[in-house]
């Protein structure tokens, strides 16, 4: 990601002004949802009013390459202009937080190179709830007997009050994980 980072003023510089203005209003108006970053690749979606544009950059053959699902040529480079934008002003609010994404190994390939096989539909059902979990626990930095029972439902709801299972709230979904499997494993 970092090699996107040091690409993202000529990538943007690619594009024509009028379509950098009109993508910093998109990104200003919150029109660039679900912005996923990842080592070498970056999705999200583009509301352009009543259009939702998916848009994917990745990193193919050591250069970065920006696709769309929309066959509208202003709304594809409108749509891949206003990703950057938006990955460029996420990697100014928290540098620190986009650099320790793209060091963490996805947590999916993690396990999956730890089973050896990829996962099952119900796997990747049951790892998207505990992403959204973390996220959850992120935000607020405490998690709940309530959290827990929507990861195990044999789990008991025994108070209101957060738990303690941590001594500083995780950084990585790896670590939420580390945390949440010992305390399911000692109950």
């Amino acid at each position: 990601m970092t090699d996107l980072l040091t690409q993202l003023p000529s990538l943007l510089a690619a594009f024509k002004p009028l379509i950098r203005q009109e993508a910093e209003r998109l990104v200003d108006d919150d029109s660039v949802r679900g912005l996923d970053i990842v080592e070498d690749e970056v999705l999200a979606e583009v509301r352009l009013d009543d259009v939702k544009v998916n848009t994917r950059w990745a990193l193919e053959e050591g250069q970065w390459r920006g696709d769309t699902d929309t066959e509208d040529a202003t709304l594809h480079q409108l749509s891949l202009c206003a990703v950057l934008v938006a990955v460029q002003r996420r990697a100014a609010r928290e540098p620190a937080a986009l650099k320790e994404e793209v060091l963490e190994e996805a947590f999916q390939v993690i396990v999956e190179r730890r089973l050896a096989r990829q996962l099952t539909a119900d796997e990747e059902a049951y790892l998207s709830k505990l992403d959204k979990r973390f996220q959850r626990v992120k935000q607020s930095g405490q998690i709940y007997d309530q959290d827990m029972v929507r990861l195990h439902p044999k789990w008991s709801i025994q108070t209101v009050e957060p738990l303690s299972l941590w001594p500083e709230p995780p950084a990585t979904l790896r670590e939420f994980w580390d945390y949440v499997a010992l305390a399911l494993a000692e109950r």
